[in-house]
């Protein structure tokens, strides 16, 4: 997605301003536009050409837009789209949504007011003249790939599967040309690899990286510099509260409570046993943020400075699963339920030291309740899709949040579309809580919502919050002018210069 944005440009380039955490939007291809309640007139940018001088269209930017609305292909970019007007399957009416006034002036209509969404307009616009005589099967292929025709800061000098090469755009006027002669992106798989490769000068700028990692390669590197991104990633326990095989076995179309954890008092005697502040310092250290939900403090006026903590109680953990039926009646060792254990798998990906670290003390504390825990690495190849298809118990991960407090797609209830929502917990006020904060509301009332929803989540647990994590970049020196978003992705690299 970053490597077609600065190919392919958008009507607007989106921007956080890492100070307030205001969103801008900067125009690119557009010139102006206007919001007149739920349509949004655009007009693109006099004298803008693609790299084989024929002009933008609005039949390019119609023509891409269809692109992205197109199920079938599945790009990247469709979710940016919801809003727009819908026929009666509930799709997107591309003729109803995007109406072309003239050959530079396109209308945009939403299907309300509150659904107007400006990041709709960031969307990469590709050529139609070259890209509608490539069969449709191609077209994902292509974009941004394979097609030379450019009209960004960027040209595509080389692509294969490790290695995508840009060369500055000299007639380009959106914004204008790269400083930078080439700017290369490599395929590194693993985190060690990105490490070394750092180490090695192989490559000269490296995001998301920890504390440790940084210090690291510090010490490897004389010519490097940091930067700190704020705390917008927690590490969590993660309970699954359905039962991932009769998920997967009905394709996502039934939801059985799972055995263990579909129970909230069950999930939060999970959370009393567990001396979490010994967890966090022997893990990640006396400097990391006690998490104790999923909004970040970064938001101050949303965070949930004075929710009511839950603090180690074993006795108070034992208490809970007795009442659960769950009982040691055959002096096992293990609390069992209709004569079957309290037994579980602990997944966590075979490269976080940190998670492993955490597993072994989270099975060592649950042993004190008489509850079974097996640690399971996982491949980190696998990790991610084993956590999308609900094939867990119970996983120690992480959770990246955005910069713009919008967590519909970590907590909504709809599990095809809230793709974040790997406990698949489900809660009709939480549901609610976040269709009210997306629509514009006073400060004052969203603030309130928010620390609702954080009351609410710290009396199911569906998660064990643990801490809260900076993460960091690291560039060679000689790399000038760097701009990273709060999230930790590059901006603006065609304002990047090279001193040697």
């Amino acid at each position: 997605m970053m490597a077609a944005s600065l190919v392919f440009p958008g009507l607007y380039y989106r921007e956080i301003d890492t100070g307030s955490g205001a969103v801008r939007y900067t125009p690119q291809l557009a010139s102006w536009s206007e919001a007149f309640g739920s349509y949004v007139m655009v007009r693109i940018k006099p004298g803008a050409m693609w790299s084989d001088d024929i002009p933008v269209n609005a039949k390019d930017i119609l023509y891409s837009y269809g692109l992205y609305a197109n199920e079938q292909l599945n790009t990247p970019w469709r979710p940016l789209l919801n809003g727009l007007k819908t026929g009666p399957d509930g799709a997107i009416d591309l003729a109803a949504a995007i109406q072309m006034d003239d050959d530079s002036t396109l209308t945009f209509n939403f299907v309300s007011d509150s659904a107007v969404n400006f990041d709709l307009f960031t969307v990469p616009i590709v050529p139609r003249h070259q890209m509608d005589a490539l069969p449709a099967v191609q077209l994902k292929a292509s974009i941004p790939m394979k097609t030379p025709t450019i009209a960004g800061p960027f040209l595509v000098a080389g692509v294969n599967e490790q290695e995508f090469v840009l060369r500055s755009n000299p007639a380009s006027t959106i914004p204008g040309p790269a400083r930078v002669d080439r700017l290369h992106f490599r395929v590194v798989q693993g985190r060690r690899a990105v490490i070394d490769a750092f180490k090695a000068s192989q490559v000269d700028v490296a995001t998301d990286l920890s504390l440790s990692e940084v210090a690291e390669v510090m010490e490897a590197r004389e010519d490097a510099a940091v930067v700190t991104f704020p705390p917008l990633r927690y590490h969590v326990i993660g309970w699954n509260t359905i039962d991932g095989a009769v998920y997967r076995e009905s394709n996502g179309e039934k939801l059985k409570a799972n055995r263990l954890f579909g129970s909230p008092q069950v999930r939060r005697a999970m959370t009393l046993a567990l001396d979490r502040e010994k967890i966090i310092t022997e893990a990640a250290g006396k400097e990391a943020v006690r998490a104790f939900g999923p909004v970040s403090p970064v938001f101050k006026d949303a965070y949930h400075d004075t929710l009511h903590q839950l603090y180690c109680d074993p006795a108070e953990s034992k208490v809970i699963l007795a009442k659960e039926q769950w009982q040691d009646l055959t002096r096992s060792g293990t609390v069992e339920k209709f004569n079957r254990p309290f037994a579980f798998e602990l997944k966590v990906a075979s490269d976080d030291a940190a998670g492993l670290k955490i597993a072994e003390m989270v099975k060592t504390q649950l042993k004190e309740i008489s509850v079974d825990v097996t640690v399971l690495p996982v491949d980190p190849k696998t990790f991610p899709a084993m956590i999308a298809a609900k094939d867990f118990d119970a996983y120690i991960g992480t959770v990246d949040v955005p910069r713009t407090l919008d967590l519909a797609k970590d907590w909504g209830m709809d599990l095809t579309t809230a793709t974040g929502n790997a406990v698949s917990f489900r809660n009709k006020r939480v549901s609610e809580i976040m269709d009210s904060v997306q629509r514009t509301v006073p400060a004052a009332v969203s603030n309130r919502l928010w620390k609702e929803f954080q009351d609410i989540i710290q009396e199911q647990q569906p998660y064990t919050f643990l801490y809260w994590e900076s993460r960091y970049a690291v560039h060679a020196a000689k790399v000038r002018g760097l701009r990273f978003s709060p999230e930790g992705f590059i901006t603006r690299p065609w304002e990047w210069s090279v001193v040697d």
